[in-house]
């Protein structure tokens, strides 16, 4: 046999040999690529993970609870014969005398349309262990995709909601030793709206009310619906559609930035800052310095409201004088909207919630009712 015929008989076998030799290489290089991706996605993972937790704990979002011995949990308590109308009750260890005229009630965010109680519940857990009767809420969310709580959704609707919830604390409260005569309320983000839209309307609404509101926590609340209080380059057919369902008037984006006097009205109707008065509730407040969804110009506007009335801080106003408003801002100057990066200013509102807690649910609570 001729080399050249040897050659060719070898030729096909040679080629079986490369071509098996190329796909061990790719193989080995699909596989190493996915090793190193699974790594690298861990490895992310575990860092994003990690600056997460870090964020939410920083935020106040997070509270160790051991159930007995911290307190206990009420769960799924309802104040309504609504689905979403329930709440968890968080009881103190024990009932301080001095204490139990006081309760917490906290408002969860989540842009109106979402988010649940269980992502304030540190804030309840905290107060609880404070000695303070505390509760976090579920209320009616927008859903423009279910006819039936869009007909029925308004502000008017939720405010009512909670003063139900209120109520059904006070009952919960008396079957436990709590007599809640004053009661605080916090909330974040949409929360931090509502517990000012509740604040500062609940005497006008309410006339003589069963409870005091002690005073005001809002967290990175929307206090403005006024284009000048959302960032200059907002588009202003997004709040003007979150102002409609919240007013329940149709309102455009071109009649938010140039109102008449009925949309002003249901600007003013869905805005904090346009019922503050010279009685409002203390409020302590804080905002995000680097929040991309509640801008400093809703900072802004609620601080100049209270500016206008000659407003004091907590720690510079006399405990005797009741007719000067006390409003205090803790400002995060590194945060966005979950207050994440100034563990700091963290510590500083809490300090001043608690000191807001002695005076005006504690202290009083020690007087003769």
């Amino acid at each position: 046999m001729s080399l050249e015929r040897a050659d060719t008989i070898l030729q096909p076998e040679n080629q079986d040999k490369k071509r098996s030799s190329w796909r061990r290489r790719i193989g080995r290089f699909i596989l190493w690529f996915f090793i190193f991706c699974a790594f690298t996605g861990t490895c992310l993972a575990a860092v994003g993970g990690y600056f997460f937790s870090k964020g939410m704990k920083n935020g106040g979002f997070v509270e160790d609870w051991i159930e007995g011995e911290d307190g206990t949990t009420l769960k799924d308590v309802s104040y309504g014969s609504k689905s979403w109308q329930v709440m968890d009750v968080y009881l103190p260890k024990e009932c301080e005398e001095a204490k139990s005229k006081g309760a917490f009630v906290f408002i969860h965010g989540g842009a109106w349309m979402g988010g649940t109680r269980r992502e304030c519940a540190a804030f309840a857990k905290r107060a609880a262990k404070s000695g303070y009767l505390a509760a976090n809420i579920e209320y009616m969310l927008y859903n423009d995709k279910d006819e039936s709580i869009k007909k029925e959704y308004s502000i008017s609707k939720v405010m009512e909601e909670i003063d139900a919830a209120i109520s059904k604390l006070k009952i919960v409260g008396a079957e436990n030793g709590y007599q809640v005569k004053r009661v605080a309320l916090s909330g974040h983000s949409a929360g931090g709206h509502l517990t000012m839209q509740y604040g500062y309307t609940f005497k006008e609404r309410t006339g003589t009310p069963e409870v005091e509101i002690a005073f005001l926590a809002p967290r990175v609340g929307p206090a403005d619906f006024h284009v000048k209080s959302w960032k200059a380059q907002e588009n202003p057919k997004g709040i003007a559609w979150i102002a409609s369902f919240l007013s329940g008037h149709e309102i455009t984006g071109e009649e938010l930035a140039d109102p008449n006097d009925e949309i002003e009205i249901a600007i003013e109707s869905i805005s904090p800052v346009a019922h503050v008065k010279a009685d409002s509730p203390p409020t302590l407040a804080a905002y995000g310095g680097r929040d991309f969804l509640v801008p400093t110009t809703q900072c802004d506007a609620l601080r100049d409201a209270f500016s206008k009335l000659g407003a004091k801080s907590f720690e510079e106003q006399n405990e005797s004088d009741e007719s000067t408003p006390v409003f205090d801002l803790v400002f995060y100057e590194n945060s966005g909207h979950m207050l994440e990066n100034d563990p700091e200013r963290s510590q500083r509102w809490q300090e001043l919630l608690d000191k807001y807690a002695e005076r005006y649910l504690t202290e009083r609570g020690t007087e003769e009712e």
